[in-house]
Parts: structure tokens; C-alpha cells; sequence
């Protein structure tokens, strides 16, 4: 399909579309007398590699005003296995292709194994494995027209880098893990800041090798000069002819930018901005309230102090390990809706907060739609079906399409508890309405337009 895509009318016989240089048989001129933007012509399916072109012809000497190769629209999913060291490349949607007409590239290189050394076709359901190094980037590509056409990706190996970070030192260490050997050359370091980019390694040698012939599980760098607002990126950088390319495999900043997760009885709710997690029904949940350590970078345990209303919780990251590496949990037991939890990292060259967090209360609420009479819009009505009381100032409610963001439940007490009631009047047929905690976590979602 051409589709005209100008700011202004022009008539169409002043326009010419050709296939590999001669006029196709449907011109815009047959369907248009001019033609406006979003315009098309359908020219049907075209052989893979023909070049499509629309000429101009209005001027004396006709201009090329468009100009595109016919590329499948095949579309190919990579996955990396460390444990066998291979990719399995499958198709996930678009035409079918002769395998000959595919290549599979690390590096920019064609792999050892191709798709033709496995298939004649590559379509619907069909899939093949390749060796490839970890710390790569991975694509397949068509290679039957006059370029070559991504049709998937992937940088194997993304997790076989991690980081520790020396606050007092101001030093970051990079370690690769995997289990594989790699060649170090590939590898790149920058660090980001409030100063901007510095150390970019895309023109010259990089760290990684200059420091080892090859790398193995446990071979580190040491990036110095790291401070609070610095970032140390790992990139996988690939050169060819035209030009290079990186892919990041590891961003690891100096201050931890998530912390921990609070869990409330098995409801997941996020970061410093407490977003995230789902209501759960009836009283306090048995396992408590839990932290789990979801920094990007390996720190010494000690750095991080967690507080529960300001006072100092009498268990401490430190008492359940000296270093925190990712997936550690630290069991604060049951605490009451209203709670806060925090966590301070102190290591800096000031005491931050990473994490923030207010114990949502354990409440559940019906939310019923009664339409108008004459069939526009209606009332949404929210009540406090039972559970935890929570405070007026703490709890708003949404419908959408209807209440324009947040609404205050409004109750006449300075708590709303079991039995009180809100009312959203709406011009329209609602679709969702949800009772909202501390302006993020959502404590009940009520669906009109799914039966529920």
C-alpha cells in the first residue's frame, strides 16, 4: 500500500507509482481526482526486494518523492540459553520465508549454524538453535533484497555482569559471572552523572580488555571516582562497516534508586513512591510484613537502615547478612494499616531515602453502578463492605469514564469504616471504579463493562 502523506491537496495524475522502474498497472489517478493526506493506493502483494517508487511529475524533470524496498514483515523471537550456550530463534508472526534468504548474525558475523542448515522454510511454528558466545549481540536478518532487514534481536547474557559498590572508596567494581568465556574486547564502560557522560569507550580499547585477554567467571574492573549521582553503564559494543551499535547489559548506580519491596502479607507494593500491590480481603495476613533487597548493585548490608514510623525496626538488614546481592528479605512481622516503613542508605555523602512505604488497610468495598432513567450516565456508589477503618484523608475513589482522577471519598467523620457510602455521579456508562489508598495503591478495581 502507498499512502499519500501531504500537508496539502495536489491532483493526482501529477503522481506516478512504479515497481523495479515501471508504472504499475492501479494508479492514484484511477480512484482521485487530487489527493489528501492519508490517501492510498493498494497495489496488492508485491515480489520480496522490488523497489517501489512515486514520481513527481508536475516539474519539468520528474523528482522521486518516495522511495522503498518490499521487506517481509516476518517478525522472529531470540532466546538465549546460558546453561547450553545457544539461542532458539522462532517465528512469531508475518510470511513465510525460505531459509536460504535468512542469516543469522553475533556480532554483525554470520553464526557457525544458519537457518538453511536446519530448515528449508522458515514460518508458522517453525524454530532453530545456534551456538553463539554470551555477552552478544544476536540478530536474525533477511538477506534477499538489496539490504539487509532486521527481523529480530536479543543480547545474550544480559545478567553474567554484576557491580559493588565501595561508597567510602568511591569505587565501583564490575565482575563478570557467567560460565562461559568471553572475549573482553566486546565490552564497554561509561559512567553517567550529573555532569554528564564520561569515560565512553566506543572509539578506543576497551577496560574489559585492556585489564584481560579473555574473560572468566570472577574477572573484575575497578571504575574509581564514582560519586552519589553517578551511573556506571555496561554496554556490548559491536563495529561494521557503516558504523557501531551498543546494547546496555548492566546500568548500576552509585545510590540505590529502589531499595527494597515491601510485601504486606503477600501483596507486592513498590519503592519510594509505595505504588503497586493488590487488595487483599479479610484481617492480618500470618507472614507479616516483609522487605526484599531489589538493588541493581551488590552493598555492604549495614549501609541501609529501616525505620517503622520513624523509629529505627528492631530487625536490621545487618543481622540477616553483611552483604545484600538481590532477593534478600527482612521479616518485620505484623504491622498495623497507617504504618510507615522506610529505608535510609547512609553510605553516601548524605542519608537518603530509597524506599517509602504506608501499610494499607485490610478493607474490602462494594462498588455498584445504577444507571439513569433516561439511559446517560448514572450514580457509582462505593461502600466500606467491613475490615480496617481507614482515615478520610487517606482514601479517595475513581471512575473512569467519569470522575476526572482522584476523588475525596468525603465521609463526615475524620474515618471511614464499615457501612459509610460515596457517590460519583456520572454523564456516561462507566467502565472501571476504584477505591484508592494514600494516592497510588489500589484497594479494590470494580470492571462495569465485564459482567463483574
Amino acid at each position: 500500500t502507498v499512502r499519500y502523506a501531504g500537508e496539502e491537496s495536489r491532483p493526482a495524475d501529477a503522481f506516478v507509482t512504479l515497481v523495479d522502474g515501471e508504472p504499475t498497472d492501479a494508479q492514484f489517478a484511477d480512484e482521485h481526482d487530487s489527493l489528501s493526506d492519508g490517501d492510498e493506493l493498494v497495489l496488492g502483494e508485491l515480489r520480496l526486494g522490488s523497489a517501489v517508487a512515486v514520481e513527481w511529475r508536475e516539474p519539468d524533470e520528474p523528482v522521486v518523492v518516495a522511495e522503498q524496498e518490499v521487506v517481509p514483515n516476518t517478525r522472529a523471537e531470540i532466546e538465549y540459553d546460558p546453561d547450553a550456550g545457544e539461542v532458539t530463534v522462532r517465528h512469531r508472526g508475518g510470511r513465510t520465508l525460505p531459509a536460504s534468504e535468512l542469516e543469522l548474525q553475533a556480532g554483525r558475523e554470520p553464526t557457525g549454524v544458519q537457518p538453511a542448515d536446519e530448515l528449508d522454510e522458515f514460518g508458522p511454528d517453525d524454530a532453530f538453535t545456534a551456538p553463539v558466545p554470551p555477552l552478544s549481540r544476536v540478530r536474525l536478518v533477511w538477506v534477499g533484497g538489496e539490504r539487509e532487514h532486521h527481523l529480530g534481536g536479543t543480547t545474550t547474557a544480559r545478567d553474567a555482569v554484576i557491580a559493588r559498590y565501595d561508597a567510602a572508596a568511591e569505587e565501583m567494581t564490575v565482575e563478570y559471572v557467567g560460565d562461559r568465556p568471553v572475549d573482553p574486547s566486546r565490552l564497554r564502560l561509561s559512567v553517567t552523572g550529573s555532569n554528564g557522560p564520561r569515560g565512553r569507550e566506543s572509539e578506543r580499547e576497551s577496560r574489559f580488555a585492556a585489564e584481560h585477554d579473555e574473560l572468566t567467571a570472577g574477572d573484575a574492573v575497578t571504575v574509581d571516582g564514582v560519586a552519589g549521582d553517578d551511573t556506571v553503564v555496561v554496554s556490548v559494543h559491536t563495529e561494521f562497516e557503516n558504523g557501531a551499535a551498543s546494547s546496555s547489559v548492566g546500568h548500576f548506580p552509585a545510590t540505590p534508586r529502589r531499595g527494597f519491596v515491601v510485601e504486606d502479607g503477600g501483596r507486592a507494593a513498590g519503592g519510594a513512591d509505595g505504588t503497586g500491590g493488590e487488595s487483599a480481603e479479610g484481617g492480618e495476613s500470618a507472614s507479616g510484613t516483609t522487605l526484599r533487597y531489589l538493588g541493581e548493585v551488590h552493598r555492604d548490608s549495614d549501609a541501609f537502615r529501616v525505620l517503622v514510623d520513624g523509629e529505627p525496626a528492631e530487625v536490621q538488614p545487618s543481622d540477616v547478612t553483611d552483604r545484600l546481592t538481590g532477593g534478600e528479605t527482612l521479616t518485620l512481622g505484623g504491622l498495623s494499616a497507617g504504618t510507615t516503613v522506610a529505608v535510609e542508605w547512609t553510605a553516601g555523602d548524605r542519608t537518603r531515602t530509597v524506599t517509602e512505604h504506608v501499610i494499607p488497610p485490610q478493607a474490602t468495598f462494594d462498588v455498584a453502578y445504577d444507571p439513569a432513567a433516561d439511559g446517560d450516565g448514572g450514580d457509582v456508589t462505593f461502600t466500606h463492605a467491613g475490615g480496617d477503618a481507614v482515615s478520610a484523608e487517606q482514601i479517595d475513589v475513581v471512575v473512569e469514564p467519569g470522575s476526572d482522577g482522584l476523588r475525596p471519598w468525603d465521609a463526615d467523620g475524620g474515618e471511614v469504616t464499615a457501612g459509610d457510602e460515596t457517590t460519583v455521579a456520572v454523564d456516561e456508562e462507566p467502565h472501571v471504579g476504584v477505591v484508592v489508598f494514600n494516592d497510588s495503591e489500589s484497594l479494590h478495581q470494580e470492571r462495569f463493562d465485564r459482567g463483574s
